[in-house]
């Protein structure tokens, strides 16, 4: 790695670049969808998993799906509406008929529901079912259900479920009454985590600090909406609502959040209100300690982490529960890779207006990684600011498309004393979009146009085969930065990358199956490879 450490040589190399720089720098698309909304997956940054069965009859269209949770809990809807829409569908399903196969596509079960009081044209049924006990809503129906109830009525990912589904009370079709057949597959619910949290260790009281986690799907099947919330000491202070994440995807939530109080604060980022509801619950927060200073001194903090990501699923089907050798034998892998670069620093002045040059160039043992680089910036945006030390705040914002880079300079002034102090902010993020938080977007008011949980794509990995990061790093990674307003303010801030594996396997579960009568079993394993490259410096000079 050789950065550059002479500032002539910086400043030659970043004019050299000019030209075509300035050609890629422009303003980022924000992109808006509502979960709720009919045909919402139009909206989505790509919508590659599974989708609930269809089917149009004269004018209703019918939708279904079963999604299975880590508990062995499946979970099959059907409505007239749409899923998830938040839109009483029109209606009523007086009945609905599932067919279920076992994995060897013999028939294993057969139940009636239907729409219970409130549920209008959906209905819903949770299997297994309770042990020599029926549904309330099944009151009504033929004696020949009640001992379905007492057969086995597991189902696991893969089975097929046959439906015939009568609705009436409709605003179409014949006297209102239409009938739908749809087959659907069984699917994993999906998993959302959130796998990393960025910011810098240390920050100014008074400043906005950038917060960015790095989110991933995990079960592979199905994607999922939630709401990305940012906590500090147990408190919500900011949230990107509704965002989206594919199936086996991976995203960034990026907040802004202003600490008026120094000292360690402890920072937790949680996803909640997952729709259609999450496989397992336990890894949707992150937390982390930050500490609030107001040092004296030009400083920067440093960070790079770059996360794979290898899954494995198993699935075992024996005709016997005490065999040690399955019948039928199942397996997948799939690689998930998210990285994240940023430089956070702070200026112990006011910088004065336009600047000169802003330059970054970051490299990973020996070999040139990004660069951005700008001349002649004014503000973006001047305004004032109500706040006991500064009472203006200026703003600069540059995006590029190329790289993904973004830079952002925030300068806080006190008009009255002359002080100030200038925080700035490089970051690459990481995944194949960028959701930002409703106080990012209040604190780009003037400059850009979102709303919180818009998102901005990623550019999309120089490699494009599967779990492909954009760079590469190694052992060592440095950076070379510098903000000139006739005083060029720089930093070189180096570091070793290390490297951390962790082997997450989930216990074998085994659930009964009718593969042969009612004495065989499946049994399934998830097992999760992590490694984690990752390296942080602080740079004073």
């Amino acid at each position: 790695m050789r950065p550059f450490r002479n500032q002539k040589t910086l400043f030659a190399a970043l004019l050299a670049l000019t030209a075509a720089q300035a050609a890629r720098a422009d303003s980022p698309t924000f992109h808006h969808h509502h979960r709720s909304a009919d045909g919402e997956e139009q909206d989505h940054y790509k919508d590659e998993g599974e989708k609930p069965a269809r089917l149009q009859v004269g004018r209703t269209v019918f939708q279904a799906r079963a999604l299975v949770d880590k508990r062995g809990v499946t979970d099959v809807e059907i409505t007239t509406g749409t899923l998830d829409s938040g839109v009483a569908p029109p209606g009523r399903l007086n009945e609905v008929h599932v067919k279920a196969f076992q994995p060897s596509g013999k028939p294993q079960f057969e139940y009636e529901f239907k729409s219970a009081p409130n549920e209008g044209g959906a209905a819903h049924a949770s299997f297994p079912l309770a042990s020599a006990t029926r549904s309330s809503r099944d009151d009504d129906d033929d004696d020949d259900d009640h001992g379905e109830s007492k057969r086995n009525t597991n189902l696991e990912r893969g089975q097929i479920l046959r439906l015939h589904v009568e609705a009436k009370g409709l605003r179409t079709g014949d006297e209102g009454e239409a009938e739908a057949r749809l087959e659907q597959a069984v699917k994993y619910r999906p998993d959302l985590a959130v796998a990393s949290l960025n910011f810098p260790s240390l920050a100014r009281s008074n400043t906005a600090v950038d917060v960015s986690a790095s989110i991933v799907e995990v079960m592979r099947d199905t994607g999922a909406h939630a709401d990305c919330v940012l906590q500090v000491d147990g408190v919500q202070v900011d949230q990107a609502s509704g965002i989206w994440v594919d199936a086996n995807g991976a995203v960034t939530c990026h907040f802004v959040q202003v600490f008026k109080v120094p000292g360690e604060h402890r920072l937790t980022v949680s996803l909640v209100n997952v729709v259609p509801g999450d496989y397992d619950p336990d890894s949707n927060s992150l937390s982390a300690t930050i500490r609030i200073e107001n040092p004296a001194l030009l400083a920067y903090f440093c960070s790079a982490v770059d996360l794979r990501s290898d899954a494995e699923f198993v699935q075992d089907t024996y005709a016997s529960s005490a065999s040690l050798v399955p019948d039928q034998h199942v397996s997948s892998s799939t690689v998930r890779r998210i990285q994240t670069r940023t430089l956070n620093g702070t200026i112990p002045g006011a910088v004065n207006f336009p600047l000169h040059k802003v330059g970054y160039s970051d490299q990973s043992d020996g070999t040139a990684l990004s660069t951005l680089a700008f001349i002649d910036l004014p503000a973006d945006s001047t305004g004032p600011l109500v706040d006991p030390t500064y009472d203006t705040l200026s703003t600069i914002l540059r995006y590029d498309s190329a790289t993904g880079g973004w830079f952002t300079l925030n300068r806080y002034l006190n008009s009255v004393s002359g002080t100030g102090v200038t925080n700035v902010n490089f970051s690459f993020y990481g995944g194949d979009a960028v959701y930002h938080s409703e106080s990012y977007c209040r604190s780009v008011t003037g400059i850009l146009s979102c709303l919180g949980g818009d998102y901005t794509r990623n550019p999309p990995p120089v490699v494009t085969s599967s779990g492909a990061p954009r760079v590469t790093l190694g052992k060592m990674y440095g950076v070379d930065v510098v903000v000139d307003d006739g005083n060029a303010y720089q930093a070189h801030p180096t570091m070793a990358l290390s490297t951390a594996s962790r082997k997450n396997a989930n216990p074998v579960s085994c659930v009964p199956s009718t593969l042969s009568g009612s004495t065989g079993k499946v049994c399934t394993q998830f097992t999760v490879t992590s490694s984690v490259t990752q390296g942080s410096a602080v740079y004073q000079p």
